[in-house]
């Protein structure tokens, strides 16, 4: 099974309060009463807000792993017109509006970076949602325009982003992937018997590291500008080998 979770060193940052979840129990709904997020297609949203040990700074991160593009969602939903998003772009983008909606109730006047796999492009659907609702995607804040974490029949590609909201965005010094799955065989994949224990292929995305500036904070919730302190967060698709268990963790 595949599940999400936060992996982080305890000895930089500390939780604040206990993790947080989106799923279909608590999603908005639309005009028919029916939720946005359904979780029966995908894996809940998770965000925890963390605090960097020794400073005022908070981060608060949205992991999220949004329905593969892999299928079918049924008509009205896939587009599979000629350059189209592919399978359930429906399902995606509801998701991403009940993501938008539940960040803000639940983490207003936060700093916040949602990352994970959304099985979309950047200009897709989902992440144009996310756009529209104050997310910006940090590879467009650093300027980066060839990146990629995704490689299927030779052709490249970003499924996988980092979004930082406005009290994020002035924070965001430097992102890129790490390139030691995607251009890899997938022979060398968990389940394959050429596996190894190296790095390389431990996923079929690459991840992503970020270079992030905290700046002081006034108490939780209040984002002041003054002095900083670089730190890096990451995150990436981590596979269990051996019993064919995968895992998708997230770094920091």
């Amino acid at each position: 099974m595949i599940t999400s979770a936060f992996i982080y060193r305890p000895d930089v940052v500390t939780p604040i309060g206990a993790a947080k979840y989106l799923d279909k129990t608590n999603s908005i709904v639309d005009e028919n009463g029916v939720p946005l997020f359904n979780s029966d297609k995908m894996r809940p949203t998770l965000g925890q807000t963390f605090k960097l040990n020794n400073e005022k700074a908070i981060l608060t991160t949205v992991i999220n792993h949004l329905r593969s593009k892999g299928g079918s969602c049924g008509a009205g939903d896939d587009d599979n017109s000629l350059g189209g998003s592919g399978a359930c772009n429906g399902t995606r983008n509801r998701a991403a509006t009940a993501i938008a909606q539940w960040v803000s109730d639940n983490y207003a006047d936060q700093p916040v970076l949602l990352m994970g796999d959304f099985n979309a492009y950047a200009k897709e659907d989902p992440i144009l949602t996310l756009g529209n609702a104050g997310f910006e995607r940090v590879n467009d804040i650093v300027g980066n325009s060839d990146s990629y974490s995704y490689v299927y029949d030779g052709l490249s590609g970003q499924l996988d982003h980092a979004l930082a909201n406005d009290e994020l965005a002035c924070a965001v010094v430097a992102v890129t992937e790490w390139h030691i799955n995607a251009d890899e065989t997938s022979s060398l994949e968990y389940d394959n018997s050429y596996a190894d224990d190296s790095l390389f292929r431990s996923s079929d995305h690459d991840p992503v590291v970020l270079e992030l500036a905290l700046h002081k904070l006034h108490g939780v919730g209040h984002y002041l500008r003054g002095n900083h302190h670089g730190h890096g967060y990451g995150y990436g698709h981590l596979k269990g080998k051996g019993k064919g268990h995968q895992q998708r963790g997230h770094r920091f």
